[in-house]
């Protein structure tokens, strides 16, 4: 019988759902507050917030302090982070539906390269 209990890497969709996540629940939120929130280091996260501001997903703002930045979810970002958890979603049903077809199929005998 197959798992589906398998810790992976996370891939880059659940990485950008994650922080747009995080930012859409705090507002505006601190780099640092950012890095925790999201579990992503702070090469990363410098790496996926650029792209994200260049795709005008988020607003990169300079707080009070020198080096001090807030990062705020734009309305494309709101819009862009629902259909990734849509995708997300989906995906998972896929993987789940997978898992029992090909677990159904060593249920009747045999091995998967029988029925292939």
């Amino acid at each position: 019988m197959l798992s589906l209990k398998v810790r992976r890497k996370r891939d880059r969709f659940t990485i950008v759902r994650d922080i747009l996540q995080a930012i859409a629940n705090k507002g505006a939120i601190r780099m640092t507050h950012l890095m925790y929130q999201s579990n992503v280091n702070p090469r990363v996260l410098v790496k996926y917030i650029d792209v994200l501001q260049r795709n005008g997903y988020v607003r990169v703002k300079h707080g009070d302090a020198v080096n001090r930045k807030n990062v705020e979810i734009t309305d494309r970002g709101v819009e862009f982070l629902q259909v990734l958890q849509q995708y997300l979603d989906l995906r998972e049903k896929f993987v789940v539906s997978h898992y029992n077809i090909v677990n159904s199929l060593y249920a009747w005998g045999g091995t998967l390269d029988d029925w292939c």
